[in-house]
This record gives structure tokens, C-alpha cells and sequence, in this order.
């Protein structure tokens, strides 16, 4: 968690939520990786809002919460992510 937004990971690693904590024209996303190597990307905003999403396949390995203007991993220079955090 950042103080941008937040991410929510369920105890089986099934679940995960990102949350948009600010009130301002910035996105926030999540970029997870799971157990089976695929890698998701989520986002929330720009606004106060929050978005879910499951994996049916495996769990979720790891997740990195990032925020900008441009949330995408396309989008490069235009977002701001922090470090990738295991899941265990």
C-alpha cells in the first residue's frame, strides 16, 4: 500500500482488490503475477474507487501497486509502481 491506493490479496490467494484512495485524476493498478506465470494488470480511478478481480487457474504469486496518469505497463514512464511483494 502506497498513499495512492491500496491492494487486498484474500487469505487463498484467489482474490485481490485495488483501491483508488485519492480524490484526484491519477489511476491506480495492480500488476500481479500467479502461480501458473501469467501476468494481470487491474486498475481503480481516477477517483475514489475500488476494483476486483479472481484467478481460477493457480494463486496469485506476487503483486505490484503502482499509480500515474497511465497505469498501463505500456505507458512506461507515466507510472509509478512499488517494488513486487511475494504472496505467501
Amino acid at each position: 500500500m502506497n498513499g495512492n491506493g491500496s491492494v487486498d490479496v484474500s487469505a487463498d490467494r484467489r482474490d485481490i482488490t485495488v483501491c483508488d484512495l485519492e480524490t484526484d485524476h491519477d489511476f491506480v493498478g495492480a500488476e500481479y503475477e500467479t502461480t501458473y506465470g501469467r501476468t494481470i494488470n487491474i486498475q481503480a480511478g481516477p477517483g475514489r474507487q475500488c476494483v476486483s478481480d479472481s484467478v481460477f487457474f493457480g494463486r496469485i504469486r506476487s503483486v505490484m501497486l503502482c499509480h500515474g496518469p497511465d497505469v498501463n505497463p505500456e505507458g512506461g514512464s507515466y507510472r509509478w509502481c512499488d517494488r513486487p511483494r511475494a504472496i505467501s
